[in-house]
């Protein structure tokens, strides 16, 4: 079978236009987080009157650098488990400043879900 010249072309003409619907996503999003105080953790939802209900997601994400502490050599994947993590900065401040020395947390990019309400 081969593929024309024509299905080509129209692959081409719809990729490019969803990289623009893509970009103007990105925008719209951009001004909505410049306009609505959003949590440094959690979701904020904004309910509108046309029935359109967006929730904003935000959060960190943790990379243990090296040199962490470990009492045993293991050949396993190390990563950090992120809510015991939040529990022990609640918990125990000392720990956590302790550990934090080892942590590198980066604000994720916040998450934006449009639904019809």
């Amino acid at each position: 079978m081969v593929i024309s010249d024509e299905l080509l072309a129209e692959l081409a003409f719809a990729k490019t236009k969803l990289q623009k619907a893509k970009d103007e996503v990105l925008k719209i999003e951009e001004q909505i987080l410049s306009l609505q105080e959003t949590k440094d953790k959690g979701s904020t939802t904004i309910t509108g009157g046309n029935g359109l209900k967006l929730t904003i997601t935000t959060g960190y994400s943790y990379k243990l650098e090296s040199g962490f502490p470990r009492e045993m050599p293991t050949r396993m994947k190390t990563e950090l488990d992120a809510p015991k993590y939040e529990k022990i900065r609640e918990s125990d401040p000392e720990l956590y400043n302790k550990l934090s020395e080892y942590v590198t947390a980066t604000k994720k990019k916040p998450s934006l879900t449009l639904k019809v309400a």
